[in-house]
Parts: structure tokens; sequence; C-alpha cells
């Protein structure tokens, strides 16, 4: 198969781990270590048997870190589309976003890396990107670089994940990974490796402020990605990681990496709208959408597109001074009578009551006022059966309902809240949404 042609001037991933100090280690895992001469080696070697009988769509699925990183370094350059295929995704699933691949629109040029926007049920959509569009705002600056270790907490074939890796991996530093999806084995690597460098999103950054053991691990960086990061918890972080550099990162698989806010505050500088941030630009319509066009556009992508290059985020945003605030997705807003409630608002509310660990919130069907809020919280010790039996969980809720009065308006009040021992996020690392039981 005759190889793909990146722009001029772009590099293979291939070229970029030739172009390392060889004896950089790029990797650590469960194998051990394994440095930029090694890996490039085992590439040259796998080339030399392989020959040309590379497919044309590659796809990538249920892989190791280093399993991955191997294959993903053959194929790029070679393939025509890389498919990387999220975790937790079955055979039949996977089956329907290759099947979706192959009818994308072909593009000359480098070779297309596709992602898929949810990768949770058939329906997921694939996105289209290149190496380049991928690495557009990454740091890669070998001499800094050296300095950090980097822990993956995310699935390397969701586009956070994959954010990772390329950082790590293009910046000239050691990916710190296990195999598996277990969060305190993953957690327990990077205490071992002592990580430096961490990205997660909030909900994962609650679970882990939660869990404690990341305390012992001497971060300098610290990002943040996925969900609204909250005043609450950048708060928490800056104090735990007094000496950590935090960083807001706001990206998409479909838009890529847009921007990043490293003040501390929640939302971003209103400046942003006006100057843009870089090669980036932002503006917000009349319906409260955030635009972006991007440094670098994905090659294909299933966001809304003007004809200046604009991809609409469909994330809602308000503007408070000389700040902007994000709201929540335009799709999740629950209706109450007339009234958008925003879950992502009730659920900073619930955070904030002493004790509570994590909540959701969703709607649910009422023949009044066609939806109403309700809400799972979870605090240590309650929703088991001693605390309801002697009382423990009716006294906390009176308490969290006058919590919430006192501080929503009447329609953003849940009308039930129930109590439960923990919230687990979902496969990407997000607070997975309460679902209408009705």
């Amino acid at each position: 198969m005759p190889a793909t042609h990146p722009p001029e001037g772009a590099r293979t991933l291939f070229e970029h781990l030739c172009a390392l100090p060889q004896e950089r280690v790029l990797l650590q895992d469960e194998a051990g270590l394994l440095a930029a001469g090694e890996l490039v080696a085992l590439l040259r070697a796998r080339s030399a048997g392989e020959g040309a009988n590379l497919p044309s769509l590659v796809t990538l699925h249920a892989l190791a870190p280093r399993e991955l990183i191997l294959r993903l370094a053959a194929a790029d350059g070679r393939a025509a589309r890389i498919l990387l295929v999220p975790a937790g995704i079955d055979a039949d699933q996977a089956g329907r976003l290759a099947a979706a691949a192959a009818v994308l629109p072909a593009t000359a040029g480098a070779t297309q890396w596709l992602l898929a926007t949810s990768g949770t049920t058939g329906d997921a959509k694939l996105v289209a990107h290149t190496l380049q569009s991928l690495s557009a705002a990454l740091r890669t600056d070998l001499a800094s670089g050296a300095a950090y270790r980097w822990g993956l907490l995310y699935d390397p074939c969701r586009f956070a994940g994959l954010q990772v890796l390329l950082q790590a991996l293009l910046g000239g530093s050691v990916l710190v990974c296990s195999a598996g999806e277990d969060f305190v084995a993953r957690v327990g690597a990077f205490v071992a490796a002592r990580v430096n460098a961490l990205s997660a999103t909030p909900t994962l950054w609650r679970k882990l402020l939660i869990d404690g053991r990341i305390l012992a691990c001497p971060l300098h960086r610290i990002t943040l990605g996925g969900e609204i990061a909250d005043q609450r918890l950048l708060d928490a972080l800056s104090h735990a990681f007094p000496h950590a550099k935090l960083r807001h990162i706001y990206a998409s698989t479909e838009a890529g990496v847009g921007f990043s806010v490293g003040d501390g505050r929640a939302g971003f500088p209103r400046a942003y709208l006006e100057r843009g941030v870089g090669a980036v630009r932002l503006r917000v319509d009349e319906a409260g959408h955030l635009w972006i066009r991007p440094a670098v556009a994905p090659v294909v992508t299933t966001a809304s597109v003007d004809d200046g290059g604009y991809l609409d985020t469909q994330d809602l945003v308000r503007i408070e001074g000389e700040r902007v605030f994000f709201l929540g997705r335009a799709g999740g807003a629950i209706n109450v009578g007339g009234n958008k409630v925003h879950p992502e608002t009730v659920e900073a509310v619930l955070r904030a009551f002493e004790g509570v660990t994590e909540a959701r919130v969703g709607g649910r069907q009422n023949p009044f006022t066609g939806q109403v809020v309700v809400a799972e919280v979870a605090i240590g010790g309650c929703g088991r059966k001693d605390s309801r039996e002697d009382g423990r969980d009716d006294a906390l809720l009176r308490a969290l309902y006058d919590h919430c009065r006192a501080h929503l308006p009447p329609w953003q009040v849940p009308a039930r809240i129930e109590l439960v021992a923990a919230i687990e996020p979902a496969a990407g690392g997000k607070l997975r949404r309460l679902e209408d039981r009705t």
C-alpha cells in the first residue's frame, strides 16, 4: 500500500519519535521502561516484517498503551485511516464504527485519525483528525518535556487520552500507564512512579482528591477538561498542590483543542472573545452558543460549521462583566414549566454542601410542569440501611433541601434527592447524567 503524504513540513508520528533523543525514556508500564530508541527499533523491525501489507483502514481496539503506541506509529503515514475504538465498545458496536469509517469522505494527504464522539452506542459519530490537528496545541519543547512524568488516567482511544499520550511522546516526557481500567491500580502506579503531571476531568479530580493517594505525587502540572470546572474544585486543587501550574483546557473531539485558562478562575476572560487565543477565535451567538474557529480544523467533523470556519460547540455560556462562564450543553437543559435548568448549576450547589463527595442531576417527567429536577447525592456513610433506619438520612435530606432553597430559584430546587454511597464516572471520566426513571 502506498504511503500517505502529510502536508509539507508535517512529520508522521514515527518521524517525531526518530527526532527525539534516543536514550529518552518515553513509557513506564508493567513491562518496565521503554526508551525512544527502543521504540524506534521495534517499529523498524515490524515495518520490515509487514512490508507494504498494511490495510487502508487500521482499527485499534482494546490495546494496552504500549501496543497502541506501536501500532499508531506504524500506521500514521502508511495507512489512509486509523480508527480508534474506545474501551467498553463491544464487537458489534466496533463493527458499526468501522463501517461508518469506510464511507467517510476521502481526503488527500496525511493519515486520518478517526475518533468517536461518544463511543457508547451504535449512534456514535466519527470525527477525522490528522496528527497535525491533534498536536496543534501541544507543548513540544524537549528540554522542558524531559522534566515531566505524565500519568495516563484517560482511555487513550478517546480524544482526551490521546492528547495526554501525544503530549508525552512529542514532548519527550515519560508516560506512566497501566493496562486495564482499574482506578485503584492506576493511581497506585502514579504514586509509585512519582507522576508530576496529570490530566483528568473535574469528576475524576474530585474522585482523586477524595481517594487521597494522589496527594503523595509531586504534581507540577494539572490540567482539567471535558466538563465545567467550578471555582470550588479549582480552589481545592490549588490548595492541595500550591506549586502546580493549573490549566483548564477547553477541547472537544469535534473541534480539537481550543484554548486553555491558567488564572485559577472558573470560566474564561471576556477578552478571549475580542482578541482570540493565539490562532483560535471565539464568538457567542444570540442563543448563547459558543462558536470556535480552531487553529487547525479537523478534516471531517459532526459540528455545524459556518462560512467563516467557526464550529458550533453546542456549549452554552453566560457573559458576566469581564468573565464568560459555561452553563452546560445546549441539549442538556431540563424544562421545568418553561424555565430551563442546567444540571451543572444544581450539581455545583449540591457539591457545596458540607460532606457531599459527588452529585448528579437529571429531569423527571411531570404532568404539570413537563419536567422536575431530581438528584442523586453521595455523602460518606449515607444511603445504607443503617443510616436510613436511625434517621441520619432524613436529617441530611432536610438540610440538603434547605441548602438548595437558599441558593437556587424555586424551579431549580430538586423535587427529589436520593442519597447514595457513591457515584461512579462514565467510561470517559465524565459524570454520567441521571436518567429519567419514570
